[in-house]
């Protein structure tokens, strides 16, 4: 279920607007495409950054490209244990 809940269905994909039917993602075995398991690592990443972390991440993506993204893009995993938090 966590698949099903994680999978980009409303996000554009390189094929155009294509979703897959129901009965085609389940029999596909879909859940093991790397998007999603992409998506649930993300999803994972959120839950230990807490609000706060998440906050601090997107204010801190925000000011990199603010100032023209030089130096190191802010990433996630940075914010999970406070390292820039």
């Amino acid at each position: 279920m966590a698949a099903v809940k994680a999978y980009p269905f409303a996000e554009p994909t390189a094929r155009g607007d294509f979703r897959p039917m129901p009965a085609t993602w389940l029999n596909g075995e879909r859940w093991e495409d790397d998007v999603v398991a992409d998506a649930l690592e993300m999803i994972e990443q959120e839950r230990r950054m807490g609000s706060d972390g998440q906050k601090a991440f997107a204010a801190a993506r925000a000011k990199w490209a603010a100032e023209g993204g030089s130096g190191r893009m802010p990433k996630r995993e940075d914010f999970e244990m406070g390292v820039m938090a």
